[in-house]
């Protein structure tokens, strides 16, 4: 798993983050970007949209 300085880093350097960030709704995108500095991988950034979309943020 490739850890990234930063949500950008992140969403520019894997396609399979970016491709799947590009497809959520605006208020998802909104959330994610608020938490940016925490999100620096796949797997963070599944885990906080899997939290996220089940209403637990």
């Amino acid at each position: 798993m490739s850890i990234y300085q930063n949500l950008d880093a992140l969403l520019s350097r894997d396609a399979r983050a970016y491709d799947y960030f590009s497809k959520l709704p605006d208020y998802a995108k909104d959330s994610v970007r608020e938490h940016a500095r925490d999100i620096r991988s796949w797997t963070e950034l599944r885990t906080f949209l899997d939290n996220y979309l089940a209403g637990d943020n």
